[in-house]
């Protein structure tokens, strides 16, 4: 199946974004964390597809949208995914929390 189902899933999990409602933010953290844990399993080019979408997300995910009732949600996202063991994502991150622009690596 590989990412078959990434096109399905990335419309469902960038509207899960746009909402602040904290439900909303937890299934968007739980889709994200599931299709990035699967996707190791993919092909480098379905791999490539899936960072080219979700890595101009990543500010939304984690900027504006993390209130106190949602900072649980997205830090256990972190977590599961691994994210913070890649280095590109682990500046991007660090940037986004504190305001500023990435991913010009």
């Amino acid at each position: 199946m590989e990412d078959a189902p990434l096109a399905s899933v990335q419309p469902v999990v960038e509207e899960l974004l746009a909402d602040p409602d904290q439900n909303k933010q937890r299934a968007a953290a739980e889709l994200l964390a599931g299709v990035i844990g699967g996707s190791k399993h993919w092909p480098q080019r379905a791999q490539q597809r899936l960072w080219i979408w979700f890595t101009p997300l990543i500010p939304k995910a984690l900027g504006s949208n993390v209130k106190p009732d949602t900072l649980t949600i997205w830090t256990s996202f972190l977590e599961v995914s691994g994210l913070y063991s890649i280095p590109t994502c682990s500046k991007s991150i660090a940037s986004t929390s504190l305001g500023t622009e990435t991913l010009e690596e």
